[in-house]
């Protein structure tokens, strides 16, 4: 897996030569060395000694970050829509049937450590061969199919596999959408993150389906790297909701305000999200990051809607000075400003 110094993520099961970007007329070159991730070819398992718990918080091991080449490699069921949404300048594209690539770097994001014996795996805490600087415990772990309490290992043995990225693969139909032409200065990160939720619980709520089988995703999009958003089913091979909501674009974009606005009192409220509008278990660690800004996104797609488009400049607007005042004026209002605030006596 590589990366390119825009943010462009592309993968080869085979070694890429030179350093030049993948992504078609990108000319930027490649950010640090090749990353090698590991596919296990049957998935992933929980340990047979560690059933899941009702309660309790769950314990993560790094992050999933998602990429995905569909739209740079050449594909027949590709649809394409200018003005998207009835927006100006926003460029989307349909793709049924591409693949998306699920990665994670561990804690530290140096990898996972791999027993090649059971398939144990705990995130790595630096760069290290054989049963050097192992993760804590990882020496004494129990086989993953076991229920008793022996030691995969003898003291003598290594079969591990050092700081290996994890990684999953899956077949669905996603759309993109590339806000580069639309030139609205509110378009931050945060607020193109917060939209992609909106639109994946509007979705979700048009078609009538858990908002779990619509996900979302912030990448940069184009050649030149520009943000951009990826909605997509989460059921593997696709189900078609992307390509259907794509269709319906402008109702689309018209309940995802109201998800975000939900009423006047949570409207005038909420400033980054809540259970009533966005918050959700998707969308809990964008917001524990501080990637959710829901009234800065509300105000944003009000202007997209409505067709109008601020200054690219996001700096605010210079307040015109008053007139300067005279003498009279200024005693008149320090009067009334004595009666309406009258000082204390001193002691």
């Amino acid at each position: 897996m590589y990366e390119c110094q825009v943010g462009h993520v592309f993968y080869s099961y085979t070694e890429l030569p030179g350093d030049a970007c993948s992504v078609p007329r990108c000319t930027q070159k490649r950010r640090g060395s090749a990353t090698v991730i590991l596919l296990p070819r049957y998935g992933f398992t929980t340990a047979a000694w560690d059933p899941p718990q009702w309660e309790g918080r769950t314990e993560r091991a790094g992050s999933t970050t998602l990429a995905t080449m569909a739209f740079v490699v050449a594909a027949a069921e590709r649809r394409q829509f200018s003005g998207f949404a009835g927006v100006a300048g926003l460029h989307a594209e349909t793709c049924e049937g591409g693949e998306m690539l699920a990665v994670n770097r561990g804690d530290s994001k140096v990898g996972f450590a791999l027993c090649t014996r059971c398939g144990y795996a705990d995130s790595e805490r630096d760069s290290s061969q054989g049963r050097m600087q192992l993760p804590s415990g990882f020496e004494k772990h129990i086989p993953l199919e076991s229920w008793g309490r022996q030691p995969c290992w003898s003291a003598e043995e290594a079969p591990v596999l050092r700081n290996h990225h994890l990684a999953a693969t899956q077949v669905t139909d996603i759309l993109q959408l590339d806000f580069s032409g639309v030139g609205h200065g509110g378009l931050t990160p945060a607020v193109v993150t917060t939209l992609g939720h909106a639109l994946r619980l509007a979705g979700a709520e048009l078609l009538e389906l858990d908002h779990r089988e619509l996900g979302s995703l912030t990448c940069p999009v184009g050649p030149h790297g520009r943000l951009g958003l990826l909605l997509f089913d989460d059921a593997a091979g696709g189900a078609g909701h992307v390509v259907e909501l794509a269709v319906t674009a402008n109702e689309w974009i018209k309940r995802a305000l109201a998800v975000m606005r939900r009423g006047p009192e949570h409207d005038e409220a909420c400033v980054t999200a809540c259970l009533e509008c966005l918050l959700t278990a998707s969308s809990q660690i964008d917001m524990e990051a501080g990637r959710l800004q829901r009234r800065a996104a509300r105000d944003v797609l009000v202007d997209l809607i409505s067709g109008y488009v601020s200054p690219k400049s996001s700096s605010p607007p210079r307040t015109p000075e008053a007139p300067e005042s005279s003498p009279d004026d200024r005693l008149r209002r320090a009067r009334e400003r004595m009666k309406r605030n009258p000082r204390r006596p001193r002691r």
